[in-house]
């Protein structure tokens, strides 16, 4: 049985055991532009990648710094390697993993990606950025925009989201969607290096 799934740019990616050195953000902006936000649901296709450049423009319309916005850039870049997994299910789902005793926590297992990816991408301190109130509350923001724009509402939720940006989402094509991810990634990891060389 192979433990592992073949990338877009052709490398050997091991979800369960993830290696920083097998990390690649060609192969993270093309597999976000082809997921569907909403595990489909949605009015109409809506990529990841797109949700994520939202997130990391909110962050700069917010005045936080370029690692920031890096973070919320990234906050969904496991899913590249990973199942989109809704959130009722994420919060309950467990799986067993090479070399642990016991089955792990979905959201665990994700974390321990998202490390990888940042060490990979050489950002090791991002993923602690990631789950910051900054991230968490742009990334809520686009959750309250999409379901306004693109899902009929917010329905009944157990909580109360925050309030949707006014501009609402014009969902792109997938190849448009990659080409902003990597445009946005270049350009924060530039202003980063430039403010920290």
């Amino acid at each position: 049985m192979n433990n592992w799934i073949h990338t877009f740019t052709g490398r050997r990616f091991y979800p369960l055991n993830p290696r920083p050195d097998d990390v690649c953000i060609e192969d993270i902006a093309h597999a976000l532009a082809l997921k569907c936000r909403w595990t489909g649901h949605c009015a109409t296709f809506y990529s990841i990648a797109q949700h994520s450049v939202h997130v990391a423009q909110e962050l700069r319309k917010g005045g936080h710094s370029a690692r920031v916005q890096l973070a919320g850039l990234l906050h969904d870049a496991g899913e590249a390697y990973l199942p989109d997994v809704a959130s009722p299910i994420k919060h309950a789902m467990r799986f067993a993993v090479p070399d642990a005793t016991d089955p792990v926590d979905f959201r665990l297992h994700e974390a321990v990606l998202l490390r990888a990816i940042c060490d990979g991408l050489g950002l090791p301190d991002l993923a602690a950025v990631m789950d910051g109130p900054a991230v968490r509350t742009a990334d809520l923001v686009m959750l309250a925009t999409e379901a306004r724009d693109l899902m009929h509402g917010v329905g009944d939720w157990p909580w109360t989201p925050p309030s949707p940006r006014e501009r609402p989402v014009a969902p792109m094509p997938p190849a448009h969607c990659e080409t902003e991810f990597r445009s946005w990634f270049d350009g924060l990891c530039a202003e980063c290096k430039a403010v920290d060389p």
